[in-house]
C-alpha cells in the first residue's frame, strides 16, 4: 500500500516554478530507492518538458533533505544478480546505477535554472541530487551534515558525486569529502564551496526560489538565441562543466600543478588504509580518468568503479555488518521468545572515577539515564562527574548544546564511594582493573546492594564472561558488555 503513494511529487506556483518535493510516506527520511527514484524521475520529466515551468527547485517536506541511498536496495541487488554470469552481474548493476545518473544529468542540463532546497542533512546519493542543481541553499541548522559518507561503507559516491565535486572545488579541496567521507555542517560546507548560500531555517525553499526567478531571463534568453540558430548557447548559471572554457580547479593531472596533487593523494591513500581498501583506490581511479575526458564519458567511468565496489566482498560485507545486521539486531532479530523488554532508568558504574568508567557515566546520562557513579574513594569517584563537566562545557561553547540542557545532564550523575546507593538499579556495570579477584570483589559487594532482577554486567575485554559469571549470585542475569574507548566519541 505504501508505495501506491508518491514518494515525491510536483507542484507549480504562480511563478511558474516547477517544487518538486521529497516526502516519502512511512518514514521519518528520504532516501534513495526504486519507488523513490521513479517518483522522481517522473517529477523531473514534467519539470523539464512542460513549458508552463520555467524554472525548478527540488526540496524536502521532512526536516531533512534526502539521507542518502538505501543500503537495502543495494544489498538486494548483489541478491538479484548472483546467479547470473559475471559480465551480466556487472553489466545489470551499471544500468540500474546509470538510471540515476542520467536522471540527475537530465535535470542540470535542461536549460532551466535548478535550484536545491536543503532543509537538513543531505548525505550520499541525496547530496549528489544536490550537487546536480545550479544553486544550493542549505538552511542554518549546525545540526545539519552535507557530504558522501560512501567510502566509509567500502563504497563510492554513484550519482556523479566524484566528478561534481572534483570540478567544483578541485581535487585537492574534493579530497577530503570524497576519499575521507567528510561531510559539514552547512556553513562549514559554503565554506567549503559545495552550497551557495546559507539561510535561516524555514526561508531555504523561498531562497531558492528567488535564485530561480532571477535566472529566468537568462533561460530565456539562451532559449531565443537557440531557436534563432546558435546552439553552442550557454546559460550563465550552467554547471561549470558545461561551459565552453572549463578548467578543472587546480589543474589536471598532466598539468604541473595538477600532478603533485594526484601524487600527494596516492600516497596519502597508501599511508591511511595500507592499500587494503579497495573503495579509496576505486575513488581515486574515477577521478584521475574522469576529469580527463568529456563529463557524460566521466559518469560512465565512475559508474564502472561504483559496480565493481557492488559486487566486490568488502563493500558487501561492509554494507551487511554495519547497516542491515545491525538494523536485524537492534530490531530484536534474535531476540528469544517470550522475554519481555527491559529499560534502564537506573544505571551503577563501578569504577567509574577511570577513564572508561566516566565515558560510560557521560554517555548515559546524555541519553537520559540516571547514574550512580560508585570508587574507592569520594575523591575517584568524582572524577567522573569532572570529566562530564569537561565535555559539556565543550559543547556549551560550541553552540551546540545550551548550559541548561549541560546542566541537566551533569544533574544526573551521583558520585559515591557507598555501595548502598546502588538501591534501585537496573544495570550495573563494572570496568575495574582487569584482574579476576579485583573483579570478584565488586561483584559480590555491589550485588549485596542490587535489588532482585537487576542484571550485573563487565566491560572486561580480556577475562573470559563464563568465568567472572562464577562470582555472581545469579550467573543468567550475568552478561558481558564492551564499550570502545574513548566512550562518548565511539
Amino acid at each position: 500500500m505504501q508505495d501506491t503513494v508518491k514518494a515525491v511529487s510536483i507542484a507549480v506556483d504562480d511563478d511558474q516554478i516547477g517544487v518538486i518535493t521529497w516526502d516519502m510516506p512511512g518514514r521519518q527520511m528520504n532516501v534513495l530507492n526504486e519507488h523513490s527514484i521513479g517518483d522522481f524521475a517522473a517529477a523531473v520529466e514534467e519539470a523539464v518538458t512542460s513549458a508552463a515551468i520555467k524554472g525548478i527547485v527540488v526540496t524536502s517536506a521532512k526536516k531533512d533533505f534526502i539521507a542518502g541511498a538505501d543500503l537495502s536496495m543495494l544489498a538486494s541487488w548483489s541478491a538479484r544478480v548472483r546467479d547470473l554470469p559475471a559480465e551480466a552481474q556487472a553489466k545489470q548493476i551499471f544500468e540500474w546505477t546509470m538510471t540515476l545518473q542520467r536522471l540527475l544529468r537530465r535535470l542540470e542540463a535542461c536549460g532551466k535554472p535548478v535550484a536545491a532546497a536543503l532543509s537538513g542533512t543531505a548525505l550520499g546519493g541525496g547530496f549528489e541530487v544536490a550537487l546536480a542543481a545550479h544553486h544550493r541553499v542549505a538552511a542554518d541548522n549546525p545540526k545539519a551534515q552535507l557530504g558522501l559518507p560512501e567510502a566509509k561503507l567500502g563504497l563510492m559516491p554513484g550519482a556523479g558525486g566524484t566528478q561534481r565535486v572534483c570540478r567544483m572545488v578541485g581535487v585537492m579541496a574534493a579530497a577530503p569529502v570524497i576519499l575521507e567521507g567528510r561531510s559539514h555542517d552547512p556553513k562549514a560546507a559554503l565554506k567549503a564551496g559545495l552550497v551557495h548560500e546559507v539561510v535561516a531555517p524555514g526561508s531555504e525553499l523561498e531562497a531558492a526560489k528567488a535564485w530561480v526567478r532571477a535566472a529566468m531571463p537568462e533561460a530565456e534568453r539562451v532559449f531565443k538565441a537557440r531557436q534563432d540558430g546558435d546552439k553552442k548557447a550557454v546559460p550563465a548559471f550552467a554547471q561549470p562543466w558545461d561551459q565552453p572554457k572549463f578548467k578543472l580547479p587546480g589543474g589536471a593531472p598532466q598539468t604541473p600543478a595538477g600532478f603533485p596533487v594526484f601524487m600527494g593523494a596516492s600516497a596519502m591513500i597508501r599511508k591511511t588504509t595500507y592499500g587494503l581498501y579497495d573503495a579509496q583506490k576505486a575513488i581515486l581511479s574515477a577521478v584521475y580518468e574522469g576529469v580527463q575526458v568529456p563529463f557524460d564519458t566521466a559518469l560512465a567511468i565512475e559508474t564502472g568503479y561504483f559496480t565493481k565496489l557492488v559486487l566486490g566482498p568488502q563493500s558487501r560485507n561492509m554494507i551487511r555488518s554495519l547497516f542491515v545486521s545491525k538494523q536485524a539486531l537492534e530490531k530484536g532479530a534474535h531476540r528469544p521468545q517470550g522475554i519481555p523488554d527491559m529499560s534502564v532508568g537506573k544505571l551503577g558504574v563501578i569504577g567509574g572515577g577511570g577513564f572508561m568508567g566516566a565515558g560510560i557515566a557521560y554517555v548515559a546520562a546524555t541519553a537520559g539515564i540516571d547514574v550512580v557513579v560508585i570508587d574507592q574513594t569520594e575523591e575517584a569517584s568524582a572524577k567522573a562527574k569532572a570529566h562530564a563537566s569537561k565535555i559539556l562545557d565543550g559543547r556549551v561553547s560550541k553552540g551546540r548544546m545550551s548550559a541548561d540542557a549541560a546542566a541537566k545532564v551533569l544533574a544526573r550523575i551521583t558520585t559515591t564511594a557507598d555501595y548502598a546507593l546502588l538501591d534501585g538499579v537496573d544495570l550495573c556495570i563494572e570496568a575495574v582493573f582487569e584482574h579476576p579477584d579485583v573483579k570478584r570483589q565488586v561483584i559480590e559487594a555491589a550485588e549485596r546492594h542490587l535489588p532482585e532482577g537487576a542484571i550485573f554486567a563487565s566491560n572486561t575485554s580480556t577475562l573470559p564472561i563464563a568465568d567472572l559469571a562464577t562470582f555472581s549470585r545469579d550467573p543468567a542475569r550475568f552478561v558481558g558488555i564492551h564499550f570502545f574507548s574513548p566512550v562518548d566519541k565511539m
